[in-house]
């Protein structure tokens, strides 16, 4: 992959995601998901499974909605409800990301870092 094709890559996804009203996230095992993290840079809330890593970016209710892994009709419900209440999904919106640059933004994360390389030099 060229760096020209990946830099228009990330433009117009960034572009897309930013037009969204919301990024559903049906998978059912991750890591830390990189695909929430962007998305909700993108002021986009989520609705996702309960899977490893997105408790610690989505507070459900609040700026996105975590679903109990496989329950497929809680998920569609959840969709739905967001679709339709335009009120809602601003908020979460805005909560989405304000999330993302409190806490897993460059400086934060970075800050984290000093700090746990600080407290080991001490021990």
């Amino acid at each position: 992959m060229t760096l020209i094709y990946f830099y228009f890559l990330i433009y117009y996804v960034s572009e897309y995601l930013q037009i969204s009203d919301l990024f559903v996230f049906p998978s059912t095992m991750e890591g830390m998901p990189n695909a929430i993290l962007e998305t909700m840079s993108c002021g986009v809330p989520a609705v996702s499974y309960c899977v490893s890593g997105v408790n610690d970016i989505i507070i459900d209710g609040e700026n996105g909605r975590i679903i109990e892994t496989g329950n497929e009709s809680a998920f569609q419900k959840a969709v739905l409800e967001l679709l339709q209440d335009k009120k809602k999904r601003k908020s979460y919106s805005r909560q989405a990301r304000k999330r993302i640059i409190e806490k897993f933004s460059l400086d934060f994360v970075s800050d984290q870092y000093v700090k746990v390389y600080n407290s080991l030099m001490e021990n």
